[in-house]
């Protein structure tokens, strides 16, 4: 009867719950308290939500909406390998979030809800000395008491979706591809490891673009993996290709045929290169059309060298 009576005159009042607890330490992101162990415990009591924080988490094949009372701790692993990130032992319906970035918005690496029960619990991949930070919140605004807890490390680490990346080169002479960090030792990825792929040149080549499961030209890339990815970094040669202009005439005494501008002195153009060809018919005879990789019947043409080409003048 007190507790419905409180209640009563809180609503009377227009006292909220919020205004009855002062918001957590590490209720702000900027304010993320820094986790040295493979333990922390927190609560989220009185915590708010940031403008520009995640929205929703994991749940099954879904996303599921994030309570508006989340609280955050950083954490950097001294080894790379697989962790297991949970909230086992807390007092209410966990949520938690795994993110990598300095400000909002940030780069999910793995989310989850109720994967142990009520209780949050991932496994992901984590880069040594790299910065994470952890979203605790409760879903559909539950609050209460919050034990985090960290596993694993070194390799394999169990548990969860885990995948595979696949990269190649195109063409293979083209270069090579670089991925940090490894594969763990089942040659897999847990699910949401954000891994970086690096094209490398070899000489004569140039890297153009990314395809498969991967797009753009940014290099190096980052790649989630949320899924079997296949990756393939694409090359170009960077030394300039030089075509051949190959003029026929017939009959052969029917007249000749300048092209202008000359080739080069090794008889070639480069690249893309437009030529003008000009037929001029000998005494007796006139021009009838072009052929081959040329047409018209104009005495005058262009043809652009997109590769070796061959034309014949009819006359």
């Amino acid at each position: 009867m007190k507790t419905y009576l409180a209640l009563f005159l809180l609503a009377l009042t227009g006292v909220t719950h919020s205004t009855l607890f002062a918001a957590p330490a590490n209720d702000a992101f900027a304010a993320r308290a820094a986790l040295g162990g493979t333990s922390a415990a927190g609560s989220n009591v009185g915590a708010t939500r940031e403008s520009g924080e995640p929205v929703n988490v994991q749940y099954g094949a879904e996303r599921s909406a994030l309570g508006a009372n989340s609280v955050w701790w950083s954490w950097t692993p001294a080894t790379s390998g697989s962790f297991t990130i949970s909230t086992a032992g807390s007092s209410f319906d966990t949520q938690l979030g795994i993110y990598t970035g300095s400000a909002f918005p940030l780069t999910e690496v793995a989310s989850n809800e109720d994967a142990d029960g009520a209780q949050a619990a991932l496994t992901a991949s984590f880069v040594a000395g790299t910065s994470y930070s952890i979203l605790v919140a409760g879903f559909e605004g539950q609050s209460g008491t919050i034990q985090l807890n960290i596993s694993g490390g070194g390799g394999g680490g169990g548990g969860g979706s885990r995948f595979n990346l696949t990269t190649q080169a195109n063409p293979l002479p083209g270069g090579t591809v670089t991925v940090v960090p490894s594969a763990d030792a089942d040659g897999k990825y847990a699910a949401g490891t954000v891994v970086t792929v690096r094209a490398i040149p070899n000489a004569g080549f140039n890297f153009a673009s990314w395809s498969g499961d991967a797009s753009g030209s940014s290099n190096p890339l980052e790649v989630t993996l949320n899924s079997d990815k296949s990756v393939i970094a694409n090359f170009q040669s960077s030394v300039a290709q030089r075509f051949s202009l190959q003029v026929n005439i017939a009959p052969v005494a029917g007249g000749s045929v300048v092209a202008t501008p000359a080739p080069g002195p090794d008889g070639l153009y480069e690249a893309g290169q437009s030529v003008t060809i000009t037929a001029t018919p000998s005494a007796g005879f006139t021009f009838v059309s072009w052929s081959g990789d040329a047409s018209g019947t104009a005495s005058s043409t262009q043809v652009v060298l997109g590769g070796p080409r061959v034309v014949t003048a009819n006359f």
